[in-house]
């Protein structure tokens, strides 16, 4: 099983997925609830934590699309034009690796281009 992750300016969407593709379970949670004084990544990390629960030992790896722009060199957040507080900066994946234990991969939805430090 694996866990996608959509991050967005107002909310996270996940999902588990089978080694297929299959949507086998889903969920969203708010990033925004208090106007981002809050890193966003803190909150999906979080949010992700819950919705995994106990299936959290059977997630082989880690899909994250993200808003903003992200440095595909080093997988940190490196522009959002200012929009969202407290984002710019981030560390996908480092955070989500050091959070989950698991292998972390941030893809850009425009190029396709997949980040993996």
């Amino acid at each position: 099983m694996y866990l996608g992750l959509d991050i967005g300016g107002s909310s996270v969407k996940m999902g588990i997925v089978d080694q297929n593709g299959r949507i086998l379970r889903k969920g969203e949670a708010p990033v925004d609830q208090d106007a981002y004084r809050t890193p966003i990544l803190e909150t999906v990390i979080r949010e992700a934590g819950v919705f995994m629960g106990e299936e959290r030992e059977g997630i082989q790896g880690i899909g994250v699309s993200a808003t903003g722009q992200v440095d595909d060199r080093t997988g940190v957040i490196i522009g959002t034009n200012g929009k969202i507080r407290n984002y710019e900066g981030g560390q996908i994946v480092r955070e989500m690796e050091a959070a989950f234990g698991k292998g972390t991969t941030v893809v850009d939805i425009i190029t396709g281009e997949k980040i993996r430090l």
